[in-house]
């Protein structure tokens, strides 16, 4: 009787590590194909510089690490009407810290 049990049991703990193992192959790869798809078409990527310094919130980006750091566009209208450059423009900057994001 002992045998068959255990037998049973082994059967069962085989079932649920094969299943355990078939679902968590299918997360990785679902995953991982799900990024690539997320992006749009022409989507632009913006890479902003870590920064182990202390940044000066002042209004002066005069911090090394800001030069490293990409000037970006504000050219997407998210909401309200359409504006025309003399109405609007910009660019702006990113760098990140443990704790914080600048702009």
């Amino acid at each position: 009787m002992t045998n068959i049990n255990f037998l049973n049991d082994f059967k069962n703990m085989s079932f649920k590590l094969i299943f355990m193992l078939l679902v968590c192959q299918s997360v990785f790869q679902s995953n991982s194909a799900y990024s690539t798809e997320s992006h749009a078409p022409n989507r632009t990527e913006y890479r902003a510089p870590y920064s182990n310094e202390l940044i000066k919130i002042d209004g002066v980006a005069d911090e090394p690490v800001w030069r490293k750091a990409n000037w970006q566009l504000l050219n997407h209208r998210w909401l309200g009407p359409e504006y025309s450059n003399e109405d609007f423009q910009g660019r702006y900057k990113v760098v990140w810290s443990k704790s914080k994001l600048y702009i």
